[in-house]
Protein backbone atom coordinates (compact mmCIF):
# COMPACT_ATOMS: atom_id res chain seq x y z
CA UNK A 1 0.00 0.00 0.00
CA UNK A 2 1.44 3.29 -1.07
CA UNK A 3 0.90 6.72 0.35
CA UNK A 4 -2.22 7.56 -1.75
CA UNK A 5 -3.87 4.32 -0.65
CA UNK A 6 -3.25 5.15 3.02
CA UNK A 7 -4.65 8.63 2.56
CA UNK A 8 -7.80 7.26 0.88
CA UNK A 9 -8.23 4.69 3.64
CA UNK A 10 -7.76 7.38 6.29
CA UNK A 11 -10.38 9.60 4.64
CA UNK A 12 -12.82 6.70 4.53
CA UNK A 13 -12.32 6.08 8.25
CA UNK A 14 -12.88 9.78 9.03
CA UNK A 15 -16.09 9.78 6.97
CA UNK A 16 -17.36 6.67 8.77
CA UNK A 17 -16.46 8.22 12.15
CA UNK A 18 -18.23 11.48 11.33
CA UNK A 19 -21.26 9.59 10.03
CA UNK A 20 -21.44 7.59 13.26
CA UNK A 21 -21.17 10.77 15.35
CA UNK A 22 -23.95 12.46 13.43
CA UNK A 23 -26.14 9.39 13.69
CA UNK A 24 -25.46 9.08 17.43
CA UNK A 25 -26.21 12.77 17.86
CA UNK A 26 -29.54 12.41 16.10
CA UNK A 27 -30.45 9.47 18.31
CA UNK A 28 -29.66 11.41 21.46
CA UNK A 29 -31.45 14.59 20.42
CA UNK A 30 -34.77 13.21 19.23
CA UNK A 31 -37.14 11.21 21.36
CA UNK A 32 -39.93 9.10 19.92
CA UNK A 33 -43.51 9.14 21.14
CA UNK A 34 -43.03 5.89 23.06
CA UNK A 35 -40.05 7.26 24.98
CA UNK A 36 -41.98 10.39 25.91
CA UNK A 37 -44.87 8.26 27.16
CA UNK A 38 -42.48 6.25 29.35
CA UNK A 39 -41.09 9.47 30.86
CA UNK A 40 -44.62 10.79 31.50
CA UNK A 41 -45.57 7.49 33.12
CA UNK A 42 -42.59 7.61 35.48
CA UNK A 43 -43.30 11.25 36.36
CA UNK A 44 -46.87 10.30 37.24
CA UNK A 45 -45.63 7.31 39.20
CA UNK A 46 -43.04 9.23 41.24
CA UNK A 47 -44.87 12.51 41.86
CA UNK A 48 -48.53 11.58 41.61
CA UNK A 49 -51.31 13.38 39.78
CA UNK A 50 -51.84 15.90 42.60
CA UNK A 51 -48.24 17.15 42.70
CA UNK A 52 -47.80 17.69 38.96
CA UNK A 53 -49.60 21.09 38.76
CA UNK A 54 -47.44 22.43 41.60
CA UNK A 55 -44.35 21.04 39.92
CA UNK A 56 -45.33 22.66 36.63
CA UNK A 57 -45.97 25.95 38.43
CA UNK A 58 -42.54 25.82 40.05
CA UNK A 59 -40.86 25.05 36.73
CA UNK A 60 -42.78 27.94 35.12
CA UNK A 61 -41.66 30.37 37.83
CA UNK A 62 -38.07 29.22 37.42
CA UNK A 63 -38.24 29.71 33.65
CA UNK A 64 -39.73 33.20 34.08
CA UNK A 65 -37.00 34.19 36.52
CA UNK A 66 -34.33 32.80 34.20
CA UNK A 67 -35.75 34.70 31.21
CA UNK A 68 -35.98 37.89 33.28
CA UNK A 69 -32.37 37.53 34.44
CA UNK A 70 -31.26 36.86 30.87
CA UNK A 71 -33.09 39.96 29.61
CA UNK A 72 -31.61 42.07 32.42
CA UNK A 73 -28.09 40.90 31.59
CA UNK A 74 -28.67 41.57 27.91
CA UNK A 75 -29.96 45.09 28.59
CA UNK A 76 -27.09 45.82 30.97
CA UNK A 77 -24.55 44.57 28.45
CA UNK A 78 -26.08 46.64 25.66
CA UNK A 79 -26.19 49.77 27.81
CA UNK A 80 -22.53 49.39 28.80
CA UNK A 81 -21.41 48.71 25.26
CA UNK A 82 -23.48 51.53 23.74
CA UNK A 83 -20.67 54.04 24.37
CA UNK A 84 -18.12 51.76 22.72
CA UNK A 85 -20.45 51.20 19.77
CA UNK A 86 -20.97 54.95 19.44
CA UNK A 87 -17.20 55.59 19.55
CA UNK A 88 -16.56 52.92 16.93
CA UNK A 89 -19.24 54.36 14.68
CA UNK A 90 -17.71 57.82 14.98
CA UNK A 91 -14.26 56.42 14.28
CA UNK A 92 -15.39 54.55 11.18
CA UNK A 93 -17.19 57.67 9.94
CA UNK A 94 -14.03 59.72 10.42
CA UNK A 95 -11.95 57.06 8.68
CA UNK A 96 -14.36 56.94 5.75
CA UNK A 97 -14.36 60.72 5.56
CA UNK A 98 -10.58 60.77 5.75
CA UNK A 99 -10.46 58.06 3.14
CA UNK A 100 -12.45 60.17 0.70
CA UNK A 101 -10.22 63.18 1.42
CA UNK A 102 -7.11 61.07 0.84
CA UNK A 103 -8.65 59.61 -2.30
CA UNK A 104 -9.39 63.09 -3.62
CA UNK A 105 -5.81 64.20 -2.95
CA UNK A 106 -4.43 61.15 -4.78
CA UNK A 107 -6.79 61.74 -7.70
CA UNK A 108 -5.71 65.39 -7.89
CA UNK A 109 -2.04 64.41 -7.89
CA UNK A 110 -2.62 61.82 -10.60
CA UNK A 111 -4.39 64.37 -12.79
CA UNK A 112 -1.41 66.73 -12.57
Amino acid sequence: MGYPALRTQFRAKICIFVKKQITMGNILLFFSGGEIMVVVFFVLLFFGADAIPGLARTIGKGMREFNKATADLKNEFESHTADIKHDLTNLTDKLEKGDTVTKRKIDEELKE
